[in-house]
């Protein structure tokens, strides 16, 4: 029964989708309206909802690419077209009864005919996206036709168990991001009507974002200038992120060294010059005025040669980033007697190993 459940729900849920469809051309035509609708959707004419498009922001990942086309009907409330030259004050030469026969007639179906219509059908959900043929889909909704005959291929989403959905606390509205494969990352814009739609598809219901993921900000920033870059929609790829945030994470991270490998510490060279030539004054005056002169030259010298080791030694620990890029690689993440925030290393040792599990 859940399954039947399921099977019904993403049905009604998709005819949803072309009611969808269909209120946004309306609104698109309304000058009081066009500015609420998402311009991505806006198909090349400028003056309707492109179906791919719809689709494409309504399913994340998802991909036109289907196989050999075979002829067949199409229950057209489940159709996505494109009534960019079609509107009912457009006066055919036929009837509109005749109109309708005409393209439900499965000789539309033949690759051969001039007005051989191509649809894509998206399995599971049986949503169909009219890639010829795309003007006679509202026209036959609206004349209450139940099918239309087309060349149908079919392309298959990604399997659930590839996909995962996790709540944007950073989105103040409330968003929601897909992540495929562990890897990728795109966000959806109208999760009240995609979310249902993956649910019903199996796939887990929105998760909080993982602590050791990268940050929500950087997420954003990166899904900015993927917008920014253009060409239509286009997911995040977590992996830079993830090496970025470890990079980050390893230069926080403790390393022993010495004063002079620190690159936000300058040493008073003057001053130690000054001390040496001070110590070395006092031995040679000792020398001459006292028999016990060689015992001050060693004491004096046993100081200087203290100093310097001082400063030369690794007898200070500072985090990696403070460190010049040689000795960050000289004293890397796998020196054993470095000193590590708990926190950050449990972080590494996460991403280590989705990492290798990954490839």
């Amino acid at each position: 029964m859940t399954g039947l459940n399921d099977e019904a729900r993403r049905v009604e849920l998709v005819r949803g989708i072309a009611r969808l469809q269909d209120a946004l051309d309306d609104a698109l035509r309304d000058p009081s309206l066009a500015h609420l609708v998402p311009t991505e959707l806006i198909g090349a004419s400028g003056n309707a909802i492109g179906g791919a498009a719809l689709a494409r922001y309504l399913l994340p990942f998802v991909t036109m690419c289907g196989g050999v086309e075979a002829p067949g009907l199409a229950p057209v409330d489940r159709v996505l077209g494109l009534t960019s030259t079609w509107r009912r004050r457009y006066q055919p030469a036929r009837s509109e009864e005749e109109m309708v026969q005409y393209f439900v007639d499965p000789d539309r179906a033949r690759r051969e005919d001039k007005d051989c219509a191509r649809l894509t059908r998206i399995e599971p959900f049986g949503l169909y996206v009219a890639h010829e043929g795309k003007n006679r889909v509202r026209f036959l909704r609206d004349q209450g036709a139940t099918h239309m005959a087309a060349l149908i291929d079919v392309t298959h989403y990604p399997a659930p168990v590839r996909l995962r959905l996790y709540r944007a606390g950073a989105l103040r509205t409330g968003g929601v991001w897909a992540v495929l494969d562990d890897r990728f990352l795109q966000l959806i814009d109208m999760p009240s009507l995609t979310v249902p739609l993956l649910q019903s598809y199996g796939v887990a219901s929105p998760q909080n974002w993982p602590a050791n993921e990268p940050r929500q900000t950087s997420v954003c920033e990166a899904l900015n200038k993927a917008w920014a870059g253009g060409g239509g929609r286009r997911h995040v790829d977590l992996n830079p992120l993830r090496r970025e945030d470890d990079r980050v994470a390893a230069g926080e991270r403790f390393t022993p060294c010495s004063i002079l490998h620190l690159q936000e510490v300058h040493p008073r060279w003057q001053w130690w010059i000054a001390l040496l030539a001070a110590l070395l004054a006092t031995s040679a005056i000792e020398w001459v005025l006292s028999a016990g002169g060689g015992v001050w030259l060693g004491i004096s010298a046993g100081v200087a040669i203290g100093a310097f080791l001082t400063v030369t030694g690794n007898g200070f620990v500072a985090q990696q980033k403070a460190l010049p890029p040689l000795r960050q690689i000289i004293r890397g993440d796998d020196e054993g007697d470095g000193i590590c925030r708990p926190q950050e290393e449990d972080r590494s040792r996460d991403r280590a190993q989705k990492n290798t599990s990954m490839d």
